[in-house]
């Protein structure tokens, strides 16, 4: 049997990792457009639709960062600071109870330690989900009224690695796509027949990620954030 020849492996895993590119671009496609598609089938009644936006801050749980470089390979625990999150949404009402709803937003974290060392402010996490959420609210009274959703989608997540070695010139950064999921539940309070502000939580969940900068891969198990966040909805 022949040797592989130095530029397959490389070449094998570059297709590999296309193919990751557009499994994943086919889940935010069909997202967006199972989203637009159902609104535009609702259109009719303007009556039931809604806007969200939602602000606050994100954590991001620890995660285990496997790094390869050539033919090495080794681990670093990856811990960050609380960021931040913000998320807008449109949704349409199925009836009284549900709803559909189209979201995207972003979420920024600083990563805080590397292998058990600080890092300086350039090392930070981006994350931009696009999810297709089925909502459930229930009216407590007139006034008050719980709410909790369930969506799943694509996202596009950035890492900025710079190197506390100032010699180091293996520092950039590196987009993936993944696959997302979401849960949330919160509270709201109605301030007009139109307006109302909230106060929610969200579990956000990726697939893993795969970063390659400077000729060093960064691969991550799935990623998990909470998120404590201010809302307000506006109903048309």
């Amino acid at each position: 049997m022949e040797a592989l020849s130095a530029e397959e492996p490389v070449a094998f895993e570059a297709i590999s990792r296309w193919g990751k590119y557009m499994r994943n671009l086919k889940w935010l496609g069909a997202t967006v457009i199972t989203g637009f598609a159902v609104c535009s089938l609702s259109a009719a009644d303007a009556n039931n639709w809604y806007f969200n936006a939602d602000a606050g801050g994100n954590f991001v749980q620890d995660i285990r960062l496997r790094i390869v470089e050539g033919h090495a390979e080794g681990h670093a625990n990856v811990s960050f600071d609380p960021g931040m999150r913000l998320d807008l949404s449109g949704g349409y009402k199925l009836s009284e109870s549900f709803a559909l709803e189209l979201e995207t937003g972003f979420t920024y974290n600083q990563i805080h330690k590397f292998a058990g060392r600080s890092v300086s402010s350039d090392n930070n996490l981006y994350q931009v989900p696009i999810l297709l959420n089925v909502a459930y609210s229930h009216a407590l009274n007139n006034k008050w009224s719980i709410y909790g959703s369930l969506g799943a989608g694509a996202g596009i997540d950035t890492l900025d690695f710079r190197s506390a070695n100032p010699l180091d010139i293996r520092h950039g950064s590196d987009t993936d796509c993944t696959l997302d999921y979401q849960a949330s539940l919160g509270v709201k309070y109605a301030i007009s027949q139109n307006c109302d502000l909230g106060l929610g939580y969200k579990f956000f969940g990726t697939t893993e990620n795969e970063w390659k900068i400077k000729g060093v891969t960064r691969k991550t198990d799935e990623v998990f954030n909470h998120s404590i966040l201010l809302n307000f909805t506006y109903k048309f």
